[in-house]
């Protein structure tokens, strides 16, 4: 072989190799962070949503568990004999009739205290 051909079959085989390193590295180094990158963005969105679902659940059973403490209490509190034992005072109020025949006629209490002015009057 030729020195000038030995030479050229050196630099390409220089140039193959370096090449060849250079789609390694990246399929090892960039390739990869990026893959990973994808899927730990993903990973890390579907914990977070898990997270959060597993707040609001036990959110919810906190409130459930304290409207059952509170229906236990409201059952314990009405069927003591405290509350058993009251008595109703109330007082039923009669309906009143609502506005008279003739608004314009004096009441009949009205007329009563003219009388007795009047006869008041007189003496």
């Amino acid at each position: 072989m030729e020195p000038r051909t030995k030479e050229i079959i050196v630099n390409v085989s220089i140039i193959a190799v370096v090449i060849v390193l250079c789609i390694v590295g990246y399929f090892l180094f960039v390739k990869n962070d990026a893959i990973k990158a994808a899927l730990s963005g993903s990973d890390t969105a579907v914990i977070d949503e898990t997270v959060a679902a597993g707040a609001d659940v036990t959110k919810t059973v906190a409130q459930i568990a304290e409207l059952n403490k509170a229906v236990e209490d409201t059952n314990k509190l009405l069927s003591s004999s405290t509350f058993t034992d009251l008595r109703d005072f109330s007082v039923t109020v009669p309906k009143e009739a609502i506005g008279r025949a003739n608004p314009f006629v004096s009441t009949e209490w009205k007329l009563k205290a003219l009388a007795r002015e009047k006869a008041a009057g007189k003496k």
